[in-house]
């Protein structure tokens, strides 16, 4: 437990960074395990975190990681992205890139718990990151210039997923708008045959 002051340490050559009241412990193979709280993790070699909600996994990578009672938070701050393995969808891990987050609620009703990937709010990234610095305050300006320019960069990504995933709405939409023509114009041409046919046979009949 930290107790009430920010605490820094290295282990394995990654820098852990840890708010007030973090509840940590190593377990038998050396791998750090988040019960509670937040911290700020500078990876330079692989590592992997556990909590009770998901396992975040870092190659050279800085993620913020937040453990609250129900769920963790997880963002990806800069580096190579981080890989994050929900409780109950193991076989489906999700990559977070620098400058997005998500948060992972573990398993509700037999169901993976698991929020939507978003960029990540800068201004609260900031609030909650401000006080890691009150012993050290150099560093902080660089660190929220990069992490801005990350989100900066999840921002366009983002802009042009979204408008991609409009073209492919607009373009399924209209092709079952083709689709209704085309069925309704063969409706209209069937129709015209069923009536030539009903002519024909009427003049037949005279």
């Amino acid at each position: 437990v930290t107790g009430n002051e920010p605490k820094m340490f290295f282990w394995n050559e990654n820098r852990f960074e840890l708010d007030r009241h973090n509840v940590v412990q190593f377990d038998q193979s050396q791998q750090p395990i988040i019960y509670k709280g937040l911290l700020v993790i500078s990876a330079e070699n692989p590592i992997k975190i556990h909590t009770p909600f998901a396992d975040i996994e870092l190659g050279r990578s800085k993620a913020m990681i937040h453990v609250l009672d129900n769920k963790v938070r997880v963002l990806s701050l800069a580096g190579e992205g981080i890989k994050v393995i929900s409780r109950g969808a193991q076989d489906d891990p999700q990559f977070l890139l620098p400058g997005f987050q998500n948060w992972y609620g573990g398993i509700d009703q037999g169901v993976s718990d698991i929020g939507v990937v978003t960029v990540i709010d800068l201004l609260e990234y900031a609030k909650q990151r401000a006080p890691f610095f009150m012993n050290y305050q150099q560093g902080i300006r660089v660190e929220l210039n990069q992490v801005a320019g990350a989100v900066k960069w999840a921002a366009q990504i983002a802009s042009q997923l979204h408008r991609q995933l409009v073209e492919r709405k607009v373009a399924a939409l209209e092709n079952v708008h083709q689709k209704v023509l085309k069925k309704e114009k063969q409706n209209i041409q069937y129709n015209h045959y069923l009536r030539k046919l009903f002519l024909k046979k009427i003049r037949y009949d005279y």
